[in-house]
């Protein structure tokens, strides 16, 4: 199996390099939509309809997630492999730098996206509740980019220092 790293050390123009990381990314995208999709359907299926013993289907429904995984990985792994050949040597970046930039994107798409439901939290007398995730939302927040979580950990381990980054949250 040939390496990533190989990507890039290949021969190829920068602006090819960066044109196939963004279909990498592309596809890794689309990959994972359709897969989750075909996932939920198959987490709906009746193992005995299928004459599988139910220990099995589950353990066959976490391969699925785990490969689904690995395979969008792998994807986007490439497509940072291609990034990096398309973009001329330089210094390194600090890994502070990256992951507090990268912290800054998600957080402000999660902040834009948190705006846009907000005013539809209610849920009319009678309806199913759709905003029950928020929860989990805070919970994931807070593991990533609260100030012990996973990312602050890291920054914070490099020597840099780590804002609180609750924003994104749904309740304090």
């Amino acid at each position: 199996m040939r390496q990533v790293e190989d990507v890039s050390e290949a021969a190829m123009p920068p602006e090819y390099a960066t044109e196939a990381a963004d279909r990498s990314r592309a596809a890794a995208a689309e990959i994972e939509r359709r897969l989750g999709q075909l996932g939920r359907y198959l987490a709906g299926l009746d193992p005995d309809g299928l004459d599988l013993p139910t220990a099995r289907f589950d353990a066959l429904l976490t391969a699925y997630d785990v490969y689904t995984r690995m395979l969008t990985d792998a994807l986007d792994d490439i497509a940072a492999a291609l990034d990096r050949r398309s973009t001329p040597e330089g210094p390194p970046v600090p890994p502070a730098a990256v992951v507090a930039g990268t912290a800054s994107q998600v957080l402000a798409e999660l902040e834009s996206l948190k705006r846009v439901l907000e005013p539809l939290a209610g849920t009319p007398a009678g309806a199913e509740p759709w905003l029950g995730p928020t929860d989990e939302w805070t919970i994931a927040t807070d593991g990533l980019f609260g100030p012990t979580g996973v990312l602050g950990v890291i920054v914070r381990a490099s020597g840099a220092a780590w804002p609180d980054q609750r924003v994104a949250a749904w309740s304090a």
